[in-house]
């Protein structure tokens, strides 16, 4: 019966780190997809020579723009937010603490722990699960007539554009600005050494090195909270689109990406953020460029698996089932275990 059990789990570990794997292999496919998607003439709405002064970011929840000395086109910014991305991705491949190949050959022995220890591995597995929670929770909002909102798209490459520089400037502002200096403070405050500053990069890394224990972090977890509040009425209080439900969901996201970003660090947030906004989008303005109409337009299956949309969008649902059902079972199985050694001491 325990062999059968342990099997069991086995078979849904495995199926997490090979969906895993996939998941990866399709945001990586999203970099190509959607650089074409955005540089093609057959995406419409503003031109990719549209100059602009500044670039917004958010400090401390806050809209700031920074204004360039001399104006950049949005196709130059898309570059380099491109570029940084792309930087970001390699660098989850390759650890924190493990890189992919070497993950995924431990998972027999090591287990969850291995995936934990390849940030790649840890966005792939986190990424999903947020993106269907977050959907149940707008749908259920929704259903009870709290209105959740969307944003407009009438203008495709603008939106897109939008979409790529959000998670690289939210996540600085509503991650690295709360979490991160929380996390910086709480170093200092310690060590009084220069080395902190790596807290803003890693913070529970840059602690644990420092010696800090976990006691002494409480402001941080505090931050974490807060940060994550703001970002849920940030979406709410800046419009565009969003209405009060919203806050519920984007709240909850935010909770997540911080945990993230103080367990694995700024890339694996930033990327997880990415996952929402350009990943998805790159399918959706891929199909358009390639001529395909509106797929909620289309009710047909067999002309839906047309859609690159479709295949992402499957992917997302089965790899959130298989991720889910792996952690409930193994949570149910540790109760069930506690609870059969708790008698076998009476």
């Amino acid at each position: 019966m325990l062999k059968e059990k342990r099997r069991f789990e086995d078979m849904l570990l495995y199926s997490v780190a090979a969906v895993s794997v996939i998941v990866l292999a399709f945001m990586f496919a999203s970099f190509a997809l959607g650089a074409y998607a955005f540089t093609s003439p057959m995406l419409g709405g503003t031109s990719v020579r549209q100059t602009t002064q500044y670039f917004p970011i958010f400090a401390f929840g806050i809209a700031v723009p920074i204004f360039f000395p001399f104006p950049l086109t949005i196709g130059e910014i898309f570059v380099a937010v491109w570029a940084i991305y792309l930087t970001f991705f390699v660098i989850l491949l390759m650890g924190p603490w493990s890189g992919l190949l070497n993950s995924l050959k431990k998972i027999k022995q090591d287990r969850t722990l291995a995936i934990y220890s390849n940030g790649a591995l840890t966005v792939a597995v986190a990424f999903p699960a947020m993106l269907m929670l977050a959907a149940a929770i707008e749908f259920l909002l929704n259903s009870v007539g709290i209105p959740v909102g969307s944003l407009p798209q009438q203008d495709p490459r603008g939106f897109f554009y939008q979409l790529s520089i959000a998670p690289l400037i939210e996540e600085f502002g509503f991650r690295l600005c709360f979490v991160g200096l929380a996390a910086f403070l709480i170093s200092w405050g310690v060590t009084k050494s220069y080395h902190s500053l790596r807290a803003f990069w890693h913070p529970s890394n840059a602690l644990s090195e420092a010696g800090i224990q976990t006691w002494r972090q409480a402001p941080l977890y505090l931050s974490i909270a807060l940060s994550a509040l703001i970002f849920g009425f940030a979406h709410y209080l800046y419009g565009g689109g969003w209405e009060v439900g919203k806050i519920v969901s984007a709240t909850v996201v935010g909770l997540f990406l911080a945990i993230i970003y103080y367990t694995h660090g700024f890339p694996a947030a930033v990327i997880s953020h990415w996952g929402f906004d350009y990943f998805q989008a790159a399918f959706l303005y891929f199909d358009d460029v390639r001529g395909l109409p509106d797929i909620s337009n289309v009710s047909n299956f067999s002309q839906a698996l047309l859609y690159s949309q479709t295949y992402e969008t499957y992917l997302m649902v089965f790899s959130a089932f298989v991720i889910y059902a792996y952690f409930i079972y193994t949570i149910i199985q540790g109760r069930l275990h506690n609870r059969s050694a708790f008698k076998h001491r009476e």
